[in-house]
């Protein structure tokens, strides 16, 4: 876990637009399911990013600056438990900078 929270420089979810209908989560819910997951891991290296996947289309979100979280065993494992086995992949690389309190305004999971 210590070499993942050093060495991670992104954590991706990977959503499906039917998983979510068949959980009956719609976009409030899943904003807010996520808030409530990621807020207490803010503050990290490891950028947060989720792929989403419909029938016709596909998706890449890359969350703003001030979620960055920490990849910790128990923010994985409850992303896995919610959006299913296999959904959450850590990668490993360059880190992007860290800007020093940019002044951007709140993102819009704030």
């Amino acid at each position: 876990e210590q070499a993942r929270s050093l060495r991670a420089s992104r954590v991706n979810l990977h959503i499906e637009e039917s998983e979510l209908r068949s959980k009956q989560i719609g976009p409030q819910d899943l904003r807010q399911l996520l808030k409530e997951q990621l807020t207490p891991y803010r503050g990290g290296g490891c950028r947060f990013s989720i792929s989403y996947q419909a029938p016709s289309e596909k998706a890449q979100l890359l969350f703003d600056e001030q979620w960055r979280v920490t990849p910790e065993d128990e923010l994985l494992r409850h992303l896995s438990r919610r959006f299913g086995k296999g959904s959450v992949d850590v990668e490993y690389g360059k880190r992007d900078n860290i800007p020093q309190n940019s002044g951007e305004s709140e993102s819009q999971f704030g």
